[in-house]
């Protein structure tokens, strides 16, 4: 698995009397953690009855931050603590299926735009990013270098096309301030699994034209990774949180 991506190095050296040398180098990496979660078999009634109750929750909860960040309207509130009640009450019916790392290679368009933006932007706004899921259909190889979202010839997008399925759309990142030259989302993003598959890993895209709609080729592909473990299998019901660790 490649675990490397974008290099930047930096030398300097000068002779006053005897030669000195000085050496700085930095190194985009970062890498993915899912979990996927799924309901224990004695609950599966109890599960499958709640479960459509609690996607239309998080739906309506998704439309709420995306047109209305800042909520002070009280019945919003409300609704938010009602849902994350409820969203542990049906944890309780759950346990782990599987849980794998995918480290990701960083893509040379995505390591150009991020210095573009690092070292040379001027008020720059991201778009995005929105991180999607590599289904296993048509999979032929692990991600390489030279993937941008327009080509990436070795693996398949997830969720509407290709197997398994999932509640639209990729899913926007917010992000927590970098400490440690780290940098992780402020809260994991879940996916909830619609129809049976097998995920590969996982993906991100940011930049000018990228969007959140499903196998939408626009925008400038960071970086995509492949879980560790191989092969792991979803079904309907299942949840998938994904988190990303980026470092330099």
């Amino acid at each position: 698995m490649t675990n490397a991506a974008a290099n930047a190095g930096e030398q300097s050296g000068g002779t006053v009397g005897t030669t000195a040398g000085a050496s700085a180098s930095a190194f985009a990496s970062g890498i993915y953690h899912g979990v996927c979660e799924g309901y224990k078999p004695e609950h599966k009634a109890e599960y499958e009855r709640e479960y459509p109750r609690l996607l239309a929750m998080r739906t309506k909860r998704d439309q709420i931050l995306r047109w209305m960040p800042k909520f002070a309207n009280g019945m919003i509130a409300k609704f938010l603590r009602d849902l994350e009640q409820f969203e542990q009450y049906m944890k309780t019916l759950t346990e782990t299926k599987w849980d794998n790392l995918a480290p990701n290679v960083v893509t040379t368009v995505g390591g150009n735009l991020a210095l573009d933006t690092y070292l040379a932007g001027s008020g720059y706004t991201v778009t995005g990013p929105f991180m999607g899921l590599i289904g296993a259909v048509s999979y032929t190889g692990v991600p390489v270098i030279g993937d941008t979202m327009a080509s990436h010839g070795t693996w398949t997008e997830a969720g509407t096309t290709n197997l398994p399925t999932y509640t639209a759309p990729r899913k926007t990142i917010a992000w927590s301030s970098a400490a440690a030259k780290s940098k992780s989302p402020s809260a994991a993003p879940v996916f909830a699994i619609t129809g049976s598959g097998t995920v590969k890993g996982v993906f991100l895209v940011y930049g000018t034209g990228a969007v959140s709609t499903i196998d939408n080729t626009s925008g400038t592909l960071y970086s995509a990774g492949l879980f560790t473990g191989g092969d792991q299998a979803v079904v309907n019901t299942n949840t998938v949180t994904v988190t990303y660790a980026a470092t330099i």
